[in-house]
C-alpha cells in the first residue's frame, strides 16, 4: 500500500502547478485602493473586478477610507525637566495607493513610528505648563498636524487630517531602553538617585 502512496505523491504537486498558470479574478471595494506589480511596472487598480496571474505579477490593496489610530505612549521628558508620559491620536486617509503601497516598506507602521517622532520632538522641545493649558490645547494640536501634514503627508501618500496628545500626564517611571530622552534624576547633591 506505501508503494501506491509514494507513486502518485504526485499527482497534487502538478494539479498546484497547473493551476498557477491560471489567472486569478479579484475585486476591489469601493473604498479600498490597489496596485499591480509588474516587473517594473506599476498600474493603479479602480475599485471593481480584476485579473492577474501569480506567475508574472503581484496585485497589492489597502483601504483608503479615513482610519483613526492611537499611539502608544512614549515616556518622555519636557524642556523644563519634567517627566511626562504622552500618547497621540492620528486620522489620517490614504490620498495616493501608489505611494503607500510601493514606494514605502511596512507604510503603517512606518507612518505611526513617523508621527510618534513628530509628537517625541514636539513635547520636548516645549514646557509642561504650555503643553499642560487648556487654552494651549488648540494651538498644541493644530502644530502638530501642521508639522505632520509637511513631513509626511507626501511622503507616505496620505492626508492626516488631525495629530494631536491623546494623553499627557507626567510619570515616576524610567524607560530603561529608550534613546535618551529621559534623563537619570539628580539628586540636590548631584548624584544619580
Amino acid at each position: 500500500m506505501l508503494g501506491l502512496e509514494a507513486a502518485f505523491c504526485w499527482i497534487p504537486w502538478t494539479i498546484t502547478w497547473v493551476l498557477s498558470w491560471l489567472p486569478k479574478r479579484g475585486r476591489l471595494g469601493v473604498h479600498q485602493g490597489g496596485v499591480k506589480i509588474k516587473g517594473n511596472e506599476v498600474t493603479v487598480l479602480e475599485p471593481g473586478t480584476y485579473w492577474w496571474n501569480v506567475r508574472w505579477s503581484e496585485v497589492l490593496d489597502a483601504h483608503v477610507r479615513t482610519q483613526t489610530v492611537d499611539l502608544c505612549d512614549q515616556l518622555l521628558t519636557t524642556a523644563d525637566g519634567k517627566r511626562v508620559r504622552a500618547g497621540g491620536i492620528l486620522v489620517f486617509n490614504i490620498s495616493n495607493i501608489e505611494t503607500w503601497l510601493v514606494d514605502n516598506v511596512d507604510s503603517d507602521n512606518a507612518l505611526l513610528a513617523a508621527c510618534a517622532r513628530v509628537i517625541r520632538d514636539y513635547v520636548v522641545q516645549s514646557n509642561f505648563d504650555d503643553l499642560q493649558t487648556p487654552s494651549s490645547r488648540l494651538r498644541r494640536d493644530d502644530n502638530l498636524t501642521k508639522t505632520a501634514q509637511a513631513e509626511l503627508g507626501a511622503r507616505f501618500g496620505v492626508r492626516i487630517h488631525y495629530l494631536g496628545l491623546g494623553s499627557f500626564a507626567t510619570t515616576r517611571a524610567i524607560d530603561l531602553y529608550h534613546a535618551g530622552d529621559m534623563p537619570a534624576p539628580q539628586s540636590s547633591s548631584g548624584e544619580e538617585e
